[in-house]
This record gives C-alpha cells, sequence and structure tokens, in this order.
C-alpha cells in the first residue's frame, strides 16, 4: 500500500458538509480522522448564539431546540450565493438581504440584534474544526462540483478569517476518487479502470465517471454531474410532509423540526428494513403525540419525483462519460465498461438508488470506501501531495472536469 510520512501533522483536510464536518490528518503513514472533544468523528455543522456565548458543532445541535431562530445550519448553502437565489422555506433560521442583495443571517446574541454575513458564520464554524486539527494552517477544503468560483472564494475567505490557509479547494468527487485511487492497487495485468462514484449527500446528489490510468499513474475525470436539489434531507421533507397531510396537523417551526429528525430516522432504519416501521414522537405540539407507521414500498411511492431526478443524473452522467470516453480513449482501451461503482453519503444507502445504480452502470454498488469520512480522507492526502514537508509515495496526476465554462479575456 502507497503511504504517506511526515514529522509532524502539519496539514490537514477539511470536509465541510451542510449536516456534518470531518478533519482528517496525513499522519503515520496514513490517513486519521480526529475527534472532537466529543470523541465523535464528525462535527455538525451549527453555529449558535444567545446569552453571553457561542456555541458551536455539537453543542450548538443539542440546543437546537431551545434556540431555533438563533441556530445557524449548513451556511455552505448560504454562502457565496444572492438572496433571490435561496430557498427560505427549508431555513429554520432568520436570513433578510442587504443593500446589495446578498443575504445576512440575522440572530440575537448578547441581548443585541447581530447581522452576519454567511462567510463570518462558516468562519466561525472554521474557527472550531481548526481546533480539532490542533491549530493546523495549512489545509485542504472539499466544495460541492457545482459551487461557481464566487462560491470557492468565498469558502477560502472563511477559511482565511478563522487563520487557515487553503492550499486548494477541491471537489467532493475528485476527492472521493483521488482517496479510491490512490489506496486501491491495480489487479495484475490491468492497465486501466473506469470507475463510477455516487456521493448522496445531505441536500444535494453528485456522481462522476473517472478513468484510472494505473501505467502512467493518472485519473481523468470523464464527467460529472450533479442534482442540487435532491438530497437527505429532501427525503426526509417528503416523510414529514406525507405524515403532515395524513394526520391533518398544523406544526411550528420548532415541531417541525423534530419531525423531521424523527423521519430521518426512520428512514434510516428502512434501508436495511422493508417491513412496515412505526415513527412515535412525544407531546409533538400542544401537549399531543404523534403516532404513525410507514413501509418501503410506501417511501419509495411518495419519493418517486426525487428518485427521478436522481436517475436522469445517473443516466446523463453514464452518457457524457462514455461520449468522452469514446472520443479520447477508446482507440487506446477499447470497448467503455464502467468495472466498479463506488458509493458515499447517506444517502446512497437507500435501497432504490442501489437498485438504480446497478441498472444504469451494470455493476452492483460497492461499498468499500467510508460512506462518511471518504472526502475528508482525499482532502488530507491532496494536502499531502501539495505540502514540500510530506513525503508521499505514489504520486497520483488529476485531470478534473470542470462544470462551467471559462473565457479569458
Amino acid at each position: 500500500m502507497a503511504s504517506v510520512s511526515s514529522a509532524s501533522s502539519a496539514i490537514c483536510g477539511i470536509d465541510v458538509g451542510s449536516e456534518n464536518c470531518y478533519v482528517a490528518v496525513a499522519r503515520l503513514g496514513g490517513i486519521e480522522i480526529l475527534l472532537n472533544e466529543y470523541s465523535q468523528r464528525s462535527t455538525p455543522s451549527y453555529v449558535g448564539f444567545g446569552g453571553n456565548q457561542r456555541e458551536l458543532g455539537v453543542s450548538a445541535k443539542q440546543k437546537q431546540m431551545m434556540n431555533l431562530s438563533n441556530t445557524c445550519v449548513a451556511p455552505t448553502l448560504l454562502i457565496g450565493r444572492r438572496y433571490d437565489e435561496l430557498d427560505l422555506n427549508s431555513i429554520p433560521y432568520r436570513v433578510e438581504k442587504d443593500a446589495e442583495g446578498m443575504p445576512v443571517v440575522v440572530v440575537n446574541h448578547n441581548d443585541e440584534e447581530l447581522r452576519l454575513s454567511p462567510t463570518q458564520v462558516l468562519a466561525m464554524l472554521f474557527t472550531k474544526l481548526r481546533q480539532i486539527a490542533g491549530n493546523v494552517v495549512d489545509c485542504v477544503i472539499n466544495c460541492p462540483n457545482y459551487f461557481t468560483e464566487v462560491q470557492k472564494r468565498a469558502l477560502m475567505d472563511a477559511a482565511s478569517i478563522a487563520g487557515l490557509n487553503p492550499l486548494k479547494v477541491i471537489p467532493d468527487m475528485t476527492a472521493v476518487a483521488l482517496y479510491y485511487g490512490f489506496y486501491r492497487a491495480a489487479s495484475a495485468g490491468t492497465e486501466f479502470s473506469v470507475v463510477a462514484f455516487v456521493d448522496g449527500g445531505h441536500t444535494s446528489t453528485q456522481a462522476s465517471v473517472v478513468l484510472f490510468n494505473h501505467k502512467e499513474n493518472t485519473m481523468h475525470v470523464l464527467d460529472t454531474e450533479y442534482e442540487p436539489t435532491v438530497g437527505g434531507k429532501h427525503f426526509d421533507e417528503v416523510l414529514a410532509n406525507h405524515f403532515i397531510a395524513e394526520k391533518k396537523l398544523q406544526l411550528n417551526k420548532r415541531a417541525r423540526c423534530r419531525l423531521l429528525a424523527e423521519c430521518e430516522k426512520v428512514k434510516k432504519q428502512m434501508s436495511a428494513n422493508s417491513n412496515e416501521l412505526p415513527i412515535n414522537i412525544e407531546c409533538l405540539q400542544d401537549d399531543r403525540d404523534f403516532s404513525a407507521r410507514i413501509d418501503r414500498t410506501k417511501f419509495e411511492e411518495l419519493s418517486t419525483p426525487l428518485l427521478e431526478k436522481v436517475h436522469q443524473t445517473l443516466a446523463t452522467l453514464r452518457q457524457r462519460a462514455q461520449e468522452k470516453y469514446d472520443k479520447d480513449f477508446a482507440d487506446k482501451f477499447g470497448a467503455f465498461a464502467v468495472h466498479s461503482v463506488e458509493i458515499v453519503g447517506g444517502s446512497s444507502r437507500i435501497s432504490a438508488i442501489k437498485r438504480m445504480i446497478k441498472d444504469i452502470f451494470g455493476v452492483e454498488p460497492s461499498t468499500t470506501l467510508n460512506a462518511d469520512e471518504a472526502v475528508a480522507r482525499g482532502c488530507a492526502l491532496q494536502c499531502a501531495i501539495l505540502s514540500p514537508t510530506y513525503k508521499v509515495a505514489k504520486e497520483l496526476k488529476i485531470l478534473d472536469s470542470l462544470p462551467y465554462q471559462i473565457n479569458f479575456k
């Protein structure tokens, strides 16, 4: 196995997700995920205000229900975007428009009203992640594949405010492919392999097809597709909306958040269990208990519009990747075929998505990568490759794909 060696952990890879964050470092010949002060591998993407102190990560999430309007969740959904581009219905805290048409987060802190930009809120979260990493400076940060250059710049600004030095912002799917290609040895006599990666995240679905040339140590991203409006939270909302309509509920924000949390739990149970499952919430609202049942078949029926979007994304990906392959590599490597499909992200565990992947790519999806930590590990590996203080045993050259056209003037 290829190894990474270093005298100290002066660099790290940071995966900032819309639900959880992970911090990885190159250490002792490998990549290690660091634990936070609660001995947890993941740190929630929550920033809470109120009283005379600021809550970050786990403590902010624990107090969210008691401090809903002053707890900022997933600041990456706001960063680098204009106010008119936001879906405010899915944001439980207060967001307003400033004079330039950009969003500002409005919270009460220490009996004062604060108006913070998404970059400032994200910088607070980065401060927490830097502490977990042992106050490192050099880092590589992830971003969704659909991020624009403006959003990437805002991400780097937030990291700089927190005292970090982001060497690079790397797309999620490229980070996953890099980690896979670095540690996965090629089969004997195999000159190349084509691998698809599917990431079902909390707020979006992303996928890419990568050609690994084992002889030249290169990875060529043939194509990347994404659906920013379908993720784990959207499946939770489908369940919640079904129960609200079925039981004719009138819920406030706090009760709706509690219902969404329970819907997430039952969704995870349905991934492994096809039987009818109960969902029970004590004193959901106005001292009334909530109880219902649902099975996997009904869930997939309710989620049909979302699943169709995922299917369209994956089908488009396969088609475009094959066109790119046929144009540039068919003469050298022969006919196009996907040798393996690796799935990461929480939503990739949904049974309907696994069946969809097999139908489109023709191979059973593989779960050999850590579904939650693969992006952070890829970021740490990229940081080790970029850092002059680290010796990396295997140089893997990356030829990435860009989702947007670049014009030079």
